[in-house]
């Protein structure tokens, strides 16, 4: 491994060719830097994704009322089934896994027309009636203030939680809202804090140009009785959201009483199932980055292979007289083998070198220009140490058929050679 005579002549050998080493070289060198591309490229649209997201208690559902479809102990099809505000501690208590259940409650057609007011500046707004709880399914930054309590509640207090939007579109730049009151559906609420979306894109828009009010204040002002619109629930980590999501179904069919098979009955998104789809979806496209990558790689490695047997049929008759003289087989078989895995190391390296660098490049831009559906194409030090292992088994493999071919060669048969 460390005689410099023996790296000295694999030197020179690969100096002779400089052409062909250049272009048997260049196989792995591209086989290499494609897969850094690859693997950045799909570390980007994940990262883009996974952004959107923000802190979303990804293991998570919101279910609401339908009308139902079949008939059930005497009731007709087509009935309304609304839930309850007292559904809460219910399905706290039956649904086993359940560790966040949030009601909450729009104004939209009840006084709350979403146009909201602030001295001369208007404009229309989401108005949404939250509990605290809300703030473990989807947080987002508090920026100045605080977020809804608990004595919020008990006292319906008319208070407010606005996003970052609605302050710049009604307030004076750099007037501070906290304390000050904006009306929206003629009722007056006092700003108690100032909140910023954790997610991207038009999620983000979205939720910066909501306003949250107490749960239990919008029932109030809109005369909305005891009912939600629909429940944010999150499940526990090691929970199945499937099963829970099956559990909250029977719960509140035997609640509101309608048939458990009743599809129509319950509204379901289930977050957890689409979050488990999108990690399917990438865990596939990472798969066959590598699939691609490493085939490109492998092309490269059988090139130089190749090379290996013609660089053989070149020193046959060296080979040969190293035989007769007594080279041990092993060193005949190392002296092809570190030529193989050098000629790999050098091309490997240095197309993952590139290729990293690019992908690096790349991601300076995408942050330069705040572009939201490729975040970081980056390549971690972790795969770049599995691509260094595969270059090095690469190099290997491409000079272990030829040693061996080498060595089948018989010392007179290699002598007579011409």
């Amino acid at each position: 491994m460390f005689d410099i005579d023996k790296w000295e002549e694999i030197i020179s050998s690969l100096k002779k060719n400089k052409f062909r080493t250049l272009l048997t070289g260049f196989g792995v060198f591209w086989g290499m830097f494609m897969l850094m591309v690859l693997v950045g490229a799909g570390n980007g649209l994940r990262n883009g994704v996974m952004k959107q997201f923000g802190d979303f208690a990804t293991n998570s559902m919101f279910v609401w009322s339908n009308s139902t479809s079949m008939a059930y102990k005497g009731f007709p099809r087509g009935r309304w089934c609304p839930y309850e505000y007292t559904d809460v501690e219910i399905l706290k208590r039956r649904v086993k896994g359940i560790k966040v259940v949030a009601p909450q409650m729009g104004a939209w057609g009840s006084g709350g027309s979403g146009i909201t007011t602030h001295g001369q500046f208007k404009g229309t707004y989401t108005l949404q009636g939250q509990v605290p709880e809300y703030y473990q399914v989807d947080p987002a930054d508090i920026v100045s203030g605080r977020y809804i309590n608990q004595m919020d509640l008990i006292e319906r207090r008319k208070v407010a939680v606005i996003g970052k939007r609605v302050v710049e579109e009604l307030f004076v730049p750099g007037e501070d809202p906290l304390g000050q009151y904006i009306c929206s559906g003629g009722i007056y609420f006092k700003v108690i804090g100032v909140s910023s979306s954790r997610h991207s894109g038009d999620w983000a828009d979205e939720q910066n140009k909501e306003i949250s009010i107490p749960f239990t204040t919008c029932q109030m002002i809109f005369n909305r009785g005891n009912t939600v619109d629909n429940f944010a629930i999150v499940a526990d980590d090691d929970a199945d959201i499937d099963c829970v999501e099956n559990d909250v179904r029977r719960t509140l069919a035997d609640i509101h009483s309608f048939h458990p098979d009743d599809a129509s009955a319950m509204g379901c998104s289930n977050v957890g199932k689409q979050f488990a789809q999108v990690k399917g979806l990438f865990l596939g496209v990472n798969i066959l980055v590598w699939i691609v990558g490493i085939g490109t790689l492998l092309a490269g490695v059988i090139g130089i292979s190749n090379i290996m047997l013609i660089v053989i049929k070149e020193r046959t008759q060296e080979i040969g007289v190293r035989r007769a003289l007594g080279a041990p087989p092993l060193s005949i078989i190392g002296s092809i083998v570190s030529e193989s895995v050098l000629l790999t190391m050098v091309s490997g390296v240095l197309g993952m070198l590139c290729g990293a660098f690019l992908m690096e490049g790349v991601a300076s831009l995408m942050d330069a220009s705040a572009n939201e559906g490729f975040v970081d194409p980056t390549v971690d030090f972790n795969i770049a140490v599995a691509s260094l292992v595969i270059i090095i088994a690469s190099g290997v493999l491409a000079g272990i058929i030829p040693s061996q071919r080498a060595m089948a060669i018989k010392p007179v048969d290699a002598l007579r050679d011409e």
